[in-house]
């Protein structure tokens, strides 16, 4: 699969995911199923966000390597926006639970970053 085109289905997902949470928020009632709402906003956020990140990530690594960017660049890129987009949920969910605390935010991330130094060391 080229990297132009997996791009352009990450800007696809990315438009049809934002469409969706507009459509979400305005047409679905949130009391009558509260559960299958959450669920939702869940999903389409992490979509959402992780289509974003990854095409943020590889243009900055476009321009980081001086245009040489390969299609395991966007991978890289791929998990590195999910592990972000997990975070930010584990933060909403953390902010929830009136747990503000700096130092489980800092926890947080130096576990998603333990783990992504995990898988990329389990890659090479």
């Amino acid at each position: 699969m080229k990297k132009r085109l997996l791009i352009l289905i990450l800007f696809v997902i990315f438009i049809i995911s934002l469409v969706t949470f507009y459509l979400l928020l305005h047409y679905f009632d949130p009391y009558q199923n509260i559960v299958m709402w959450i669920s939702f906003i869940i999903i389409i956020f992490l979509l959402l966000s992780t289509s974003f990140f990854t095409i943020i990530l590889y243009f900055i690594k476009k321009v980081y390597y001086r245009w040489e960017v390969f299609l395991s660049h966007v991978i890289i890129s791929f998990r590195q926006s999910f592990l972000l987009s997990i975070y930010i949920l584990w933060l909403v969910y953390f902010y929830n639970l009136w747990t503000p605390v700096y130092l489980t935010w800092f926890l947080l991330m130096i576990t998603i970053l333990f783990l992504e130094l995990l898988l990329k060391n389990l890659k090479d």
